[in-house]
């Protein structure tokens, strides 16, 4: 009985050691797949922050043309008001040359 008693007891530390060794494989190769994880995160990390500093890089280039556009644009208004005026101003004197040769 004493045999036996002592013989289960060996069995039952045997799966125990087993049970333990699986637990360690098991742990260990989670590890492994929390490193890649924490290591892919890492790279992702970085490549987002990459793309914000492009995205605010592009921000900036929108904004600077768009000042451009508008600097443009208001040359273009005023450059149309003084070729008016200008016409204007060449129909008068015509207008006047007209009148000293009647």
């Amino acid at each position: 009985m004493e045999a036996l008693n002592r013989r289960l007891r060996e069995e039952q530390a045997q799966r125990e050691r087993e049970l333990l060794e699986e637990k360690g494989t098991a742990a260990a190769e989670l590890t492994s797949q929390l490193q890649a994880s924490q290591a892919e995160n890492a790279r992702l990390a970085a490549a987002l922050e990459e793309k914000g500093s492009l995205v605010r890089e592009l921000t900036r280039t929108v904004s600077a043309l768009k000042v451009i556009i508008i600097i443009r644009d208001t040359m273009l208004e005023e450059a149309g008001t003084v070729v008016e005026e200008l016409k204007r101003a060449v129909a008068e004197a015509q207008e006047r040359g007209k009148a000293a040769m009647a």
